[in-house]
């Protein structure tokens, strides 16, 4: 019986150390740079200072995609680093901002591309399943625990790490339709899209719950000494259901937020109804965003 129980230490404990050597194989291999992968942790680095953080979902993952993110930062003339993460909530988002900083990393500016849907659904916050293209990280795994993430989330994070995909693969390209172009606007499109964004509509007590996280994040840039500012960015689809909401719940706290929602309206420069192409991102960035991180002034008009 005790040889059978050291025979299954050891077992236990080769497995455990196969396991370990594994992941951080897959982890450590290679380097990606925003505009190669489409996971956070992987271009988040360390003991680094840069100009600008970007934070949001898709709407943010087009200024990185496609070779977008070295357009932008030619233009910017700034060191940018891109957290942002398809169809990610406040919640996923704050947890890449806390661990950004924590791994001694520093910014003068955080730019939170954002939108009023993520504060109306779990399903982009704890439900999301955001850290499927993510590595492995235990300090990270840790966090998302502590922040409530879904356990069905989390144990497909772990699992998704012992796939065929992740063992010889495991590089999450970016989404290069930035250079496909809008031909005309769709009503009936629009209107698709917009119940996918509100799956459980607009419930207050659910955004009640989420603005919570908002005030966590505008706390974590106080904290770390950089200054917050929210956009909401120029799609197709008019003015978003809940902007107003938001909006006022911004104005709460010292942060600067603007409105271009409709700011461009040629759906040439458009891959879809909201996702802005390549060339409406080297527009946006030249006559919006360049104005917004060359000014010291709190408020400024467009």
């Amino acid at each position: 019986m005790k040889k059978f129980f050291i025979h299954g230490i050891i077992f236990i404990s080769i497995n455990i150390f196969i396991a370990t050597f594994y992941i951080w194989f897959t982890n450590n291999q290679y380097t990606y740079s925003n505009s190669q992968t489409g996971s956070a942790l992987f271009i988040i680095p360390k003991n680094t200072k840069v100009d600008i953080l970007i934070m949001g979902s898709s709407h943010a993952g087009i200024f990185a995609d496609a070779g977008n993110h070295e357009r932008v930062e030619k233009i910017l003339n700034k060191k940018v680093v891109n957290v942002s993460k398809a169809a990610a909530g406040i919640v996923p988002e704050k947890l890449f901002l806390e661990y950004f900083f924590r791994h001694g990393n520093s910014t003068k500016e955080i730019l939170y591309i954002i939108e009023p849907a993520i504060f109306y659904s779990s399903v982009w916050n704890e439900s999301n399943f955001f850290l499927e293209n993510e590595p492995l990280y235990a300090d990270f795994f840790w966090l998302s625990l502590r922040e409530g993430i879904d356990n069905d989330v989390l144990v497909n994070y772990l699992k998704s790490k012992f796939s065929l995909f992740w063992a010889t693969w495991r590089k999450p390209l970016k989404n290069n339709i930035e250079t496909y172009s809008l031909d005309a606007v769709s009503n009936e499109a629009i209107q698709k899209r917009l119940n996918f964004l509100y799956p459980d509509g607009q419930n207050e007590i659910v955004f009640d719950k989420y603005k919570v996280k908002l005030a966590e994040v505008i706390d974590i840039a106080k904290a770390n000494n950089a200054k917050l500012t929210f956009i909401y960015p120029p799609t197709l689809l008019g003015d978003a259901p809940g902007s107003e909401r938001l909006t006022q719940e911004i104005s709460y706290y010292e942060a600067r937020l603007f409105d271009f929602t409709n700011e461009i309206i040629d759906p040439s420069l458009y891959s879809d109804h909201d996702h802005l192409n390549t060339a409406g991102v080297v527009r946006f960035t030249t006559d919006y965003l360049v104005t917004i991180f060359s000014s010291n002034s709190s408020t400024i008009s467009f």
